[in-house]
């Protein structure tokens, strides 16, 4: 449990300076979006960074972790986004879906032809500690 979540719960136990301290941790949420996509073989990479313009930073080729994590023929990704309050998700749902899809297109990750056989989001709100003299 993220430890500003533990201190909320605990509620009126902890005393004002503990809660005035988790209320000071900062941190980095990530979403990702998991795509099936309908080819084995993209490439023999695992992890690819992008630091431009594409909404995602990383992008995680899971087929090339484990083969169980496919479907025959299929290889899946993870596009990860990283947001906070500063820097808010530019879209939700099935938009920011449709742009990680064009934006793969966009890098070669895969193809316009490629079937895309499946397509889902997670949150990960807590993902990224922020190291600053607060924490």
């Amino acid at each position: 449990m993220p430890l500003p979540e533990l201190i909320l719960v605990m509620g009126d136990e902890v005393s004002l300076a503990v809660r005035a301290a988790a209320a000071g941790l900062r941190h980095v949420s990530v979403r990702c979006v998991n795509l099936g996509i309908g080819r084995a073989n993209l490439m023999d990479k695992h992890w690819i960074y992008f630091a431009g313009d594409t909404v995602f930073h990383r992008i995680f080729i899971q087929r090339n972790a484990s083969p169980l994590c496919n479907p025959p023929g299929g290889c899946g990704l993870t596009c990860e986004i990283t947001y906070s309050p500063l820097k808010p998700l530019p879209a939700e749902g099935k938009q920011l879906i449709d742009r990680c899809i064009a934006e793969c297109i966009a890098v070669g990750m895969f193809t316009a032809n490629d079937l895309v056989m499946t397509a889902n989001q997670i949150d990960i709100p807590y993902a990224y500690v922020i190291y600053d003299h607060a924490r």
